[in-house]
């Protein structure tokens, strides 16, 4: 898989046993939040969404990237670098991740493609 920050490639080569058992685990709690805002009662779903820290899991996710990169960036250059349209963007990119770790799936992120 590949990502671009600052207009610079980066390939995320072989995953390392430690990445994909973090790549589980990150899978793991996002079924069991999407299982709860499905499934849940309102009471439950209130209570999943009030329970979210966006920034720590921001941060979280981001840690997991840059792992999952091999370490070739750091968590500023991703911050200051990495582009896109919006947070689902971003939320794609971590499916993407745990996808490779799990199936070897191969794509690019982090700069808009360019219209013609």
């Amino acid at each position: 898989m590949e990502i671009k920050i600052n207009g610079k490639t980066y390939d995320s080569g072989l995953i390392k046993f430690g990445v994909a058992l973090e790549a589980i685990k990150l899978e793991k709690k996002i079924t069991e939040r999407q299982k709860i805002i499905v499934n849940g009662t309102d009471e439950e779903v209130l209570a999943e969404l009030e329970s979210i820290n966006e920034i720590k899991e921001f941060y979280d996710n981001a840690n997991f990237l840059i792992k999952f990169f091999n370490n070739q960036f750091t968590l500023e250059e991703f911050e200051e670098g990495y582009v896109c349209e919006s947070l689902q963007d971003f939320n794609e990119l971590i499916i993407q991740a745990i996808g490779e770790c799990k199936f070897g799936i191969v794509k690019g992120f982090g700069e808009p493609e360019k219209k013609k």
